[in-house]
């Protein structure tokens, strides 16, 4: 009997991008493993994770945030790259007893064995700015790694409920529920838009689920809908963010009050998602600009330095005139990439070291 090709491997029916592209958000934590298994590490590459490994150190060291693009064409395993460095950064021992790794980390541990990393993985693809990606990929993964810890200030709203927590404080439960509820205090409570919209039922235990609620959900929203109502009329924003500059400061405070040392940011596909919004001239102007407030703070020295690698396609160009971009498109890219050298670092990972 002959024995066919599909009776020894494996054929797929059908097999699409998606397929030879690692999405780097399933590919850390419990996902690692298989990545770390397949992962083939050359003697450029394990240079690649010294030198990133190296910027970790020096950015704690220095306590000055720091931030490099892993550069290279489509294919040569940026999101691999992010993925195992994401792995060796919670020092996961998969990682680090690889064999073509270990002079990598016997050369790190010195500096890096006894500080307490947080890396974080973002893809941007889809997100209307850089603050709504990172500020929400944040407080996803510290409900994951942290879920009874409260969740930092990075949303307008937050600055919201202070005033109303010192308002509660100051006029006392019995005064400050009765005015939320539309009464006065020792008053019934009834009232008629607080039943139809669900905001007159409001008690200690439910102000203080709703506080602790993320700004996305129906009770965090509706305790603010609630409070500008009552006693912040002039205050008409939901879950507007911060500026990322003034939110980055707040990531890094609320990281060091978790006992780390410093924040990395693992920014997949941020070129590319600045590249299919070109043509936008003013959302392109606006995201692309706020690039250099990953390493530069105009709010201070941060509280823990923020490291932050950017995965950067290297060969848009071709991509770009497939699209039918104008040679301006091209240039608008490529200049805002120029306006960032100096601030960022390159670790160039080449086509002969797929993974």
């Amino acid at each position: 009997m002959t024995t066919l090709l599909k009776d020894v491997i494996t054929i797929p029916d059908r097999a699409g991008d998606e397929d030879y592209v690692l999405r780097l958000t399933d590919s850390v934590g419990s996902g690692a493993s298989k990545t770390l298994d397949l992962y083939v590490v050359t003697d450029e590459i394990a240079a690649a994770f010294d030198q990133a490994l190296g910027l970790v150190s020096e950015a704690i060291t220095s306590d000055v945030s720091r931030g490099a693009f892993l550069t290279g064409s489509f294919g040569s395993g940026k999101s691999h790259f992010m993925a195992v460095l994401h792995a060796l950064l919670r020092q996961e021992p998969a990682a680090r007893s690889k064999t073509e790794l270990q002079p990598v980390v016997a050369g790190r541990d010195p500096q890096l064995r006894d500080k307490k990393v947080l890396p974080l993985v973002f893809h941007l693809l889809g997100a209307e700015s850089l603050e709504q990606a990172i500020f929400t990929g944040y407080i996803r993964q510290i409900q994951s790694l942290h879920p009874d810890a409260p969740l930092p200030a990075v949303h307008e709203s937050d600055g919201l409920l202070a005033d109303a927590e010192r308002m509660r404080t100051q006029l006392g439960d019995a005064t400050f529920f009765a005015g939320l509820n539309g009464s006065e205090a020792g008053g019934s409570g009834d009232d008629e838009w607080g039943a139809v919209l669900g905001t007159g039922t409001w008690t200690r235990d439910t102000y203080d689920q709703a506080r602790a609620a993320t700004p996305d959900t129906e009770q965090r929203q509706r305790l603010v809908t609630a409070l500008v109502d009552r006693y912040f009329g002039s205050y008409t924003r939901q879950a507007t963010y911060l500026d990322l500059d003034t939110g980055l400061a707040a990531i890094s405070s609320h990281a060091k009050a978790l006992g780390y040392d410093a924040v990395v940011l693992f920014l997949d596909e941020l070129v590319l998602w600045l590249a299919f919004s070109v043509q936008d001239q003013s959302f392109f102007r606006r995201e692309s600009q706020k690039i250099t407030k990953l390493v530069e703070s105009g709010t201070g020295r941060r509280a823990v330095p923020i490291i932050s690698f950017v995965a950067r396609q290297m060969d848009l160009r071709r991509w770009f005139a497939d699209a039918g971009a104008s040679g301006a498109e091209q240039e608008a890219l490529d200049r805002a990439f120029r306006h960032q050298e100096g601030r960022f670092s390159t670790v160039k990972l080449g086509d002969d070291n797929l993974p």
